[in-house]
């Protein structure tokens, strides 16, 4: 519970604090909950900008299933513009039983029309060494000036020396009411290991822009 906390604390801190620095590019971000049949997720992001070529982007995810074991992922961003969508990234991710890794890495964002693309790679900055990679498409047409359709996918894939620890992807496809508030079906796919042990959480989800 302290690190959950903690988490939010941060988060928290860090809304209030882009408020403060860069009123005319305040915080914004998104909550989601996800519920399966196995687990249910919840994901805030916030993020904002301290100048025009520095950003700040926080991220907590908390998982929780039906025998009440919980799980925690935070972490903070700091971004520098490099060229076009491509910025330079500073990353601090905490997780349970590992604590604090520091990590440096890039992303780079595009968007063509109604469909965004995302991709982030990250390395450890210290031993031992682990990667990540996080891409993610997106699709978003309008069919109304209050509906809308949303289409994502993301994936997620952690990897160390010893090959390949982790990767999940996160399906979601459903409606986009007044611009803030999404409604939909939602599946999370998890391989582990070498070996791809996959597991499965399919249900529904609902989302909320701020």
């Amino acid at each position: 519970m302290g690190i959950k906390k903690s988490l939010v604390s941060m988060v928290a801190a860090c809304w209030l604090a882009l408020g403060s620095i860069a009123p005319a590019k305040a915080a914004s971000g998104s909550i989601e909950a996800m519920c399966g049949e196995k687990q249910c997720v919840q994901d805030l992001k916030v993020s904002g900008a301290l100048t025009p070529e520095i950003g700040v982007f926080a991220r907590e995810r908390t998982k929780v299933d039906y025998a009440k074991q919980v799980g925690h992922f935070g972490l903070v961003d700091l971004t520098h513009k490099v060229v076009g969508g491509l910025d330079g990234v500073l990353e601090v991710q905490y997780i349970p039983g590992l604590g604090a890794m520091p990590r440096a890495g890039v992303q780079y964002f595009h968007a063509v029309g109604d469909v965004g693309m995302y991709a982030l790679a990250t390395s450890s900055l210290t031993e031992p060494f682990y990667g990540e990679v996080i891409a993610s498409v997106s699709y978003a047409p309008k069919l109304t000036p209050e509906l809308g359709l949303t289409f994502s996918v993301e994936d997620v894939t952690d990897f160390s020396s010893k090959g390949h620890d982790f990767s999940e992807q996160r399906l979601r496809a459903g409606v986009t009411i007044g611009d803030k508030l999404q409604v939909g079906a939602a599946g999370d796919i998890v391989e582990l290991g070498e070996e791809g042990q996959t597991t499965y959480n399919l249900g529904g989800y609902v989302g909320l822009k701020f």
